[in-house]
């Protein structure tokens, strides 16, 4: 040891512990990563396919081999922890709807991959509650272990109603007055679902004469039309010269069936029988030709549709979006756009000299309503598309909102976009415009341009089922439903679209009301109403949301459940139960024989002591279909590690293209 005279410190040299250093090392190194999981962020697997397609669970990701397009399917069946293990054998093209029976042998990446992992941030809510339409984590309210993971969409406090596919909201119920809940830019352009791309097209389906979905119509009718297919069939050209307005218009043109007698064709192709190949191609042609009205839009998953379960949705989307990938050639002229929805036009037109666009409704008869409550007739914005040049569109009519977008970026419009109409509307058709068969346009009003690619989208459709219901419609089983969609004659005198299930739930100040985007395969919050919890041991947890006090006498709660009925009703611990439905309770066993014979009833009147004094309360059996803020765990940030592509069998190649923030 050496000290040093001038030194005010002294200076020890001694031998070093190494053991010791690492065992510290590592138990700090788990003591940070244990407080970073606890209080900053934590990595999830997503397991089901509840959120797809904005998060999918174990799925598998396949190229149609007739179109070329890439999409998912659902493989929750294969997770390894499931109760009853199911293969995958076959799926569906969610754009021309052939059905792809899996190699997965020969083919390793048709085998299903795991689910996305994202990245949840854990104390973003510490000093302010979510927004609405925000992917959330939280613990399930019947087995408050076990996180689930779902949209925000019923707020604290609110009153909300889920009808026609929408989200309604109100602050005061009483009043009747509900309003439609409207996505937010960012939100709205994840969660559209694709229904149409005009770049993925079989080539069969030329050889056989199949309809075009993008087919010429002109305003007000006419001999010819102004467009023509481009070499190549990937665009549309319009010389411009039309006097009235010509469109060309989508018609949502699907068959599944046609499939099994292409097959046919192929057969006879691949065994080279000449004679019957034609026979096959000329009897297919005819078929084809039957097609002449598009179908309405409906709310079909791919993701759902596998092992030929042959569902093509059950319920009429009308919310739409088109993209368009426009060529303009001429420096005078008017771009046209147009939605319809419930034989309403919902217009666009863009004057390419100088880049202005004006939006309107029904030429006109519809009206905005600005900020202040009056009407519009007309709304205007400025664009970039002036002259000749490439632009990207993007038209949308979605939650009763006018919005448009040029190459990406959204066009301010001299007032709100937001129209008012009935809660559920019904599609409509006539000889003369097809309207709700043929519901997206573009077109042009003496201006040359060419659009190449064009896509059609539809809003996510919230279903109005509860635990009991097999579907939306009063009085109408799903093959009656299958019947009235494909009569569109009767369309505008079906009672069946103004008879759908209106589901209305009203939130405590503490209440969050979670949906999945898979609405037809999500159990969220509208079906826990019925849920036994048959994990917790004690009936009155499960239906009142209390643990009792294990003690003799009168039954004294103990604590409250962040679930059930007795917290949004101002029961507190401490508080003891006299007297259920006007029965005397004397003691626990009784309460607990009482409450299990009444798991059917939907409420029950409780007569509390709460300090000498008696107080009532009517408590709500069971889960509520929401969950309480306290279950909150945070908010679903990214996907951080999407499944890996395989090489030779093994998964090597990172899916770059799914990672990214959460939307």
């Amino acid at each position: 040891m050496v000290v040093s005279k001038d030194d005010s410190t002294t200076t020890m040299e001694q031998p070093i512990d190494s053991t010791r250093e690492t065992i510290e090392s590592v138990a700090m190194a788990i003591i940070l990563a244990f407080m970073f999981r606890t209080f900053i962020v934590e990595a999830f697997v997503i397991p089901t396919g509840s959120m797809a397609s904005t998060l999918q669970g174990r799925h598998m990701d396949l190229d149609c081999p007739q179109c070329g397009y890439r999409y998912q399917a659902g493989a929750s069946s294969e997770n390894p922890d499931t109760e009853f293990y199911h293969e995958v054998v076959a799926t569906t093209c969610p754009l021309c709807r052939y059905t792809h029976e899996l190699d997965k042998k020969a083919d390793p990446d048709q085998r299903s991959h795991t689910g996305d992992r994202i990245l949840v941030r854990k104390f973003s809510y510490a000093l302010k509650d979510p927004d609405r339409w925000q992917v959330v984590v939280f613990r399930f309210p019947g087995n408050p272990k076990q996180p689930y993971i779902k949209r925000l969409i019923g707020l604290p406090g609110e009153s909300l109603r889920i009808t026609g596919g929408d989200i309604y909201t109100t602050n005061d119920p009483g009043a009747g007055e509900f309003t439609i809940a409207r996505k937010p830019d960012n939100r709205l352009l994840s969660m559209l679902q694709l229904v149409h791309d005009s770049n993925y097209r079989p080539a069969v389906f030329d050889e056989i004469l199949f309809p075009l979905r993008w087919q010429p119509w002109k305003k007000g009718g006419g001999a010819e039309d102004d467009w023509s297919r481009l070499d190549g069939g990937n665009g549309y050209q319009s010389e411009g010269v039309s006097p009235t307005d010509s469109y060309l218009r989508y018609n949502h043109i699907v068959d599944r069936m046609i499939w099994l007698e292409i097959g046919v064709l192929e057969d006879f192709r691949a065994a080279g029988q000449q004679e019957e190949f034609k026979k096959q191609v000329e009897m297919l042609k005819q078929v084809a030709q039957d097609h002449t009205v598009g179908k309405l839009i409906l709310d079909y998953y791919a993701y759902n549709d596998r092992n030929h379960r042959q569902t093509d949705g059950h319920y009429w989307v009308g919310d739409l979006a088109g993209e368009f990938d426009v060529e303009v050639q001429g420096r005078t002229g008017t771009l046209l756009l147009d939605l319809v929805e419930g034989g309403v036009h919902y217009q666009c037109q863009v004057d390419v000299s100088n880049g202005k666009a004006t939006l309107s409704i029904d030429d006109g008869r519809g009206m905005f309503m600005a900020a202040d409550g009056h009407p519009l007739k007309q709304l205007t914005g400025q664009t970039g598309v002036t002259g000749p040049g490439h632009y990207q569109l993007r038209f949308s009519n979605v939650d009763n909102e006018l919005r448009l977008w040029v190459d990406d970026e959204r066009i301010d419009l001299d007032g709100p976009g937001t129209y008012e109409s009935g809660a559920l509307r019904t599609p409509q058709w006539t000889e003369k415009d097809p309207l709700d068969a043929a519901p997206l346009g573009i077109g042009s009003r003496q201006l040359a341009m060419t659009a190449h690619r064009m896509r059609v989208y539809r809003d996510l459709y919230y279903v109005a089922t509860g635990p009991h219901d097999s579907n939306e419609y009063e009085g109408y089983t799903n093959f009656d439903a299958r019947d009235r969609l494909a009569a569109y004659r009767n369309w505008s005198s079906e009672q069946m679209f103004q008879r759908r299930k209106k589901l209305d739930f009203t939130l405590s100040e503490n209440e969050f009301l979670p949906l999945g985007d898979n609405s037809p395969q999500s159990k969220d919050a509208r079906l826990w109403t019925s849920d036994r919890l048959d994990e917790f041991s004690s009936d009155v947890v499960i239906k009142l949301g209390v643990r009792i006090a294990n003690e003799t006498g009168p039954p004294r709660i103990a604590q409250l459940m962040p679930f059930g009925g007795a917290h949004a009703v101002d029961i507190r611990p401490g508080d003891v139960i006299l007297s259920i439905d006007g029965i005397p309770i004397s003691n626990r066993d009784v309460l607990l024989d009482l409450v299990q014979g009444r798991f059917e009833e939907t409420e029950i009147a409780l007569e509390l002591d709460r300090g000498g004094e008696t107080i009532k309360r009517v408590v709500t059996l069971g889960l509520l279909p929401s969950f309480h803020r306290d279950l909150l765990v945070g908010e679903a940030l990214m996907i951080y590690w999407p499944h890996p592509w395989r090489l030779k069998s093994l998964p090597l190649i990172p899916h770059f293209k799914r990672m990214g923030l959460i939307r």
